[in-house]
């Protein structure tokens, strides 16, 4: 069975992430994957070293007959029986070049801020989807009820398929990199987190919480792991600096292996306003870690109860540093948290399981006319 897989970015990224373990995991003595990616960059290495070849077809404005054409074409010339798209762009025309060579498509949505609000052509782009694909999958029940409700979505076409974790990669280990890299004493509390510098991912909360939490507790280190550049990250530097959080606060920017800064911190913080799952969540659970993390969306459904991490309001500096605080003084209840996070990953979120209801799907849709 020959599958086209399409994304519009490049990569890294969390959708991305999940692309490249839909690539290189599914089975490929049943299913032959051709990968389509947006540029070269982190993704399209990422496929080289796992030995694929990635076509890079670039997109460009609100709507591009030119990357349509292409896509129709690699469909025609590969003889592609079923096409897997990924985030809101690549739906969309993945969607039209189903329609137009009768292909079945499998669109997935990551997350809440793949749509833009302001487009004009927004609805008839959801109309399209519910057109030509054939199962929209959403990374949470959160997620998925979004879009039925706001954005038209066919309930009937809908799935739910959470990521998962290589919990073979993302496993606990001790890992003394960060504290010998900056010279971090045992006492030294260590806090991370990972994401990508992005307005949702909010970054200037957790700032304002650490300078809340710095007042009481001396020896505490911040360390955020994501690619950061332009406006917003200039005025979040700017802020740790107004705040006197130079050397407490560290953007320590991307890591192709983020298991290292969750081996080596002691609490991982998520402080988004928005997340439609948050791949970063279950990997620091599958690590060990004690998670706090906020009510975004779809850590909501990461965190069914207390009793592997701990879920706060988001957008509230106070909460987020008295949450800390109060974890910090009860190592008890951080071993506990974290035992029990690494149970919860290997039931509910490991990548094995993830694949191998996409590929249902897919086995599903060949069968069919």
């Amino acid at each position: 069975m020959n599958i086209l897989h399409v994304i519009d970015t490049s990569g890294p990224g969390g959708a991305e992430t999940v692309f490249l373990d839909m690539v290189t995991r599914i089975d490929p003595t049943r299913f032959h994957s051709i990968p389509v990616v947006s540029n070269t960059g982190w993704l399209f290495d990422q496929l080289t070293k796992k030995g694929f070849s990635p076509v890079v077809v670039k997109s460009r404005g609100s709507f591009a007959l030119s990357y349509l054409r292409v896509l129709v074409r690699l469909v025609r010339k590969y003889r592609i029986d079923l096409i897997h798209s990924h985030l809101f762009g690549a739906n969309v025309y993945c969607s039209i070049a189903g329609i137009i060579t009768r292909t079945p498509v499998i669109a997935t949505f990551h997350g809440y801020v793949d749509v833009s609000g302001h487009s004009h052509l927004l609805k008839f782009k959801f109309k399209i989807i519910n057109w030509g694909a054939r199962r929209v999958v959403f990374v949470s029940h959160g997620l998925k009820n979004t879009y039925v409700e706001r954005h038209g979505i066919r309930p009937r076409l809908t799935q739910v398929i959470y990521n998962g974790v290589n919990t073979q990669k993302f496993r606990y280990y001790k890992d003394s990199f960060l504290r010998e890299a900056f010279s971090l004493s045992p006492r030294h509390i260590l806090i991370g987190s990972v994401g990508n510098i992005r307005e949702p991912k909010g970054y200037d909360v957790l700032l304002q919480a650490a300078f809340r939490l710095k007042k009481k507790i001396k020896d505490v280190k911040f360390f955020i792991a994501g690619e950061g550049s332009g406006p917003l990250y200039e005025r979040l530097l700017a802020l740790r600096k107004d705040l006197g959080l130079e050397t407490c606060v560290l953007f320590i920017g991307f890591l192709s292996e983020p298991v290292t800064l969750l081996n080596g911190v002691d609490i991982f913080l998520l402080p988004s306003r928005s997340e439609g799952f948050s791949i970063a969540t279950i990997e620091a659970m599958a690590c060990g870690k004690p998670v706090v993390v906020t009510k975004s969306g779809g850590p909501e459904e990461i965190i069914a109860d207390r009793s592997c991490g701990i879920l706060i309001e988001p957008e509230n500096p106070d909460v987020m540093a008295d949450t800390l605080l109060d974890l910090i003084n009860g190592p008890d209840v951080m071993d506990l948290l974290g035992r029990n996070a690494v149970r919860i990953v290997e039931a509910r979120f490991s990548i094995a399981k993830s694949v191998e209801k996409y590929q249902r799907i897919y086995h599903e849709f060949h069968s069919s006319p």
